[in-house]
């Protein structure tokens, strides 16, 4: 696989998709705004519109149709948002904890530490 050079646009296509499996409660994620793996390779899910952070119960393969959730958290109260600046990014730094980008649109303090994410699986 060769990188395009800066100049040239990327081309991405979809190589597979998911719904949540039946029984799993959709409104629980309106949303996904980004994705991130831990150290193990586990995949956990950020949604703004919700306020929650999930763990995907199981790593996914192309053949399979659905995920399931292992795990769901919301966020603390004192994570810093509303409907105009939410939490859009997320990253797993080491075991337990999440470091969400909130996107106030302007400069200042738009990443909060949760302590308490762990699989635990």
């Amino acid at each position: 696989y060769e990188l395009p050079s800066r100049d040239e646009e990327a081309q991405f296509a979809v190589l597979a998709s998911w719904r949540l499996a039946d029984g799993e409660d959709e409104d629980a994620f309106e949303s996904i705004n980004d994705l991130a793996c831990d150290a193990d390779g586990r995949l956990f899910l950020l949604s703004s519109r919700k306020r929650r952070i999930a763990c995907i119960e199981e790593a996914l393969r192309t053949d399979e149709k659905h995920a399931r959730f292992a795990r769901v958290w919301d966020l603390p109260e004192g994570i810093p948002g509303d409907e105009d600046n939410r939490p859009e990014a997320l990253a797993l730094p080491f075991e337990g904890a999440a470091l969400v980008g909130i996107d106030t649109k302007r400069p200042g303090d738009n990443v909060a530490l949760v302590r308490g994410i762990a699989a635990s699986m």
